[in-house]
């Protein structure tokens, strides 16, 4: 072998290790670059996790408030007709204390203008 040849086989050869050296360092930038999207995937997936448990706590709080708005409408409502009731009630009631004044008047006037005539 000549030295011609020698020295080109040499840097076929150096060449070559650069080679596999730069496909060593792609293989471990890939290997990062997998393990970072991985890392980030994990992150997210995290993340959407506990925004949809946050989105689950608030629909069923959202049920137990508005359940409880309907309870409280519900019993304002029955006060309101208990209400009305005790008002109507109360005016009936009004009214049968005029009758009765109406006619105590009626009959204390006729026993003043008899007593006054007689």
């Amino acid at each position: 072998m000549s030295n011609n040849e020698q020295s080109r086989i040499e840097r076929l050869e150096l060449l070559a290790e650069r080679i596999l050296l730069g496909l060593s360092e792609t293989k471990q930038a890939i290997d990062a670059l997998t393990t970072q999207s991985q890392q980030k995937t994990d992150s997210n997936a995290k993340a959407v996790q506990a925004l949809a448990s946050a989105v689950e706590s608030d629909r069923k709080e959202y049920k137990k408030d508005r359940a409880r708005l309907y309870e409280a409408l519900s019993r304002m409502a029955a006060a309101q007709s208990h209400f009305w009731e005790i008002q109507a009630d109360y005016y009936s009631r009004l009214e049968q204390i005029d009758e009765r004044q109406a006619k105590m008047t009626e009959i204390l006037e006729r026993l003043d203008s008899k007593n006054n005539n007689g």
